[in-house]
């Protein structure tokens, strides 16, 4: 089934009123977030005993986050693509393990211990999931949940008014919103909120991971004079991270010569260095401000020229038609 389908699936499927609904809290525990750790051993999970009233403004919240959705044109997620406002990213779950052990964990819940009020679980919270559906078929919603969102802790105080006096709310309150992050559905994720997602469910952990590993692999294949101040940069900065795993996924990257950068950087005038004698020759990376991105844009070749009026464009993303 494509993507295109299971979103469709999809409209049908929430457009059922009386579907069941199901809010959890996801917590994580001190287990560091990397590949091979048990979901379960990352995450406390519990429900929230909700009134009927309160069931329905979930129903009500996920129906209109699907509706909404109708005329969305749908990407294929890539970490270094900025979707416009009317685009939908997906990816397919089991191409993410530790995204889908996460949801195949949500979907597993029979009956989640209730949630535990206490300031320690309060402090764990890092998102919420909104279950509609019963059984083998069910969408998740999720949605980012942080410690501010307990009244107590947003700096703000509420008052309720009992018999024509104020007096302040002193019980534990959790804040919600009318927002879904994204939803995962018969194999998918649809992403609506990239940055919450990624932060999520740890993929700036997992770029630089890969950024490590695409940093040694370009530079095994392009002399870069200062190497070590060009690794610092891919290790370190998240946003490196993401670009590296874009350039990573590009299927002419292992044929991409020195020659190749010089020729774009002449073509462009762009401001990057290059040292050392003809045939020999080595790019310079420069980490300022305005030029550490200069080699990354390259290789993602985001310097472009048009074949009809002969211009050249800079690029921030694009989808390749072959």
């Amino acid at each position: 089934m494509s993507a295109e389908e299971a979103l469709s699936k999809l409209y049908r499927f929430i457009d059922t009123r009386n579907r069941d609904v199901l809010v959890v809290l996801a917590g994580k525990t001190t287990a560091r977030l990397e590949e091979g750790v048990d979901a379960a051993a990352r995450f406390t999970i519990q429900r929230l005993n909700l009134h009927v009233g309160v069931a329905n403004d979930f129903r009500a919240i996920a129906h209109a986050f699907v509706a909404s959705k109708d005329q969305v044109r749908l990407r294929r997620y890539d970490p270094g693509y900025k979707p416009d406002s009317d685009e939908i990213l997906w990816l397919r779950l089991e191409d993410f393990q530790e995204l889908l052990a996460v949801d195949e964990l949500i979907a597993s819940l029979n009956a989640a211990p209730l949630f535990d009020a206490a300031d320690e679980s309060i402090e764990r919270l890092r998102y919420y999931v909104l279950i509609v559906g019963a059984g083998k078929t069910t969408a998740h919603f999720y949605r980012s949940f942080t410690p501010r969102k307990e009244l107590s802790r947003s700096g703000l105080f509420a008052l309720l008014q009992q018999r024509g006096t104020y007096n302040k709310i002193t019980d534990k309150v959790l804040l919600f919103d009318q927002k879904i992050d994204c939803v995962a559905w018969d194999g998918y994720l649809f992403i609506d909120r990239l940055g919450s997602v990624q932060a999520m469910f740890g993929f700036y952990e997992a770029l630089q991971r890969k950024a490590k590993r695409v940093a040694q692999q370009i530079l095994a294949q392009i002399p870069i004079s200062n190497s070590d101040e060009f690794k610092e940069a891919c290790e370190s900065d998240v946003r490196f991270a993401a670009k590296l795993a874009s350039i990573a996924s590009k299927s002419y990257l292992n044929h991409v010569s020195v020659a190749d950068l010089e020729r774009t950087i002449a073509d462009f005038n762009l401001p990057v260095r290059l040292e050392g004698p003809s045939g020999r020759k080595a790019i310079v990376f420069d980490a300022g401000v305005k030029t550490r991105w200069l080699i990354l844009k390259m290789l993602d070749d985001d310097y472009l020229g048009s074949t009809m009026t002969r211009e050249r464009y800079e690029v921030n993303s694009k989808i390749s038609i072959g």
